[in-house]
């Protein structure tokens, strides 16, 4: 398990290095709702959250919609990296120019 976990944690230090767009998806604040990071070309975007009854994106641009922007910075890069560290049960959607949607 920790061999996958930095396996993972090293392709997220790659996808923001290499400024690849990507979305993290977790719990909303309710049952009945997601929440959703937006990271556009390795720079944080803001945070939204959206209903889970509603068919999950096939496109990056459309979580745009849902979020609220936010300002990056090197404490958002920060917090970025150790979330992802703490907590590898989060749904990570990291977008390509190749592919959709990649779903861990």
């Amino acid at each position: 398990m920790e061999d996958y976990n930095n396996k993972v944690l090293a392709a997220i230090d790659e996808y923001i290095k290499n400024e690849i767009d990507f979305a993290i998806l977790g719990d909303g604040r309710s049952s009945d709702e997601r929440s959703v990071v937006i990271v556009e070309k390795g720079s944080y975007k803001g945070y939204g959250y959206f209903k889970k009854e509603d068919n999950l994106p096939s496109r990056f641009g459309d979580y745009i919609d849902f979020i609220t922007p936010q300002r990056d910075n090197s404490d958002i890069q920060k917090i970025l990296k150790q979330y992802f560290k703490k907590d590898m049960n989060t749904s990570t959607i990291i977008y390509d120019s190749n592919t959709e949607y990649l779903e861990n």
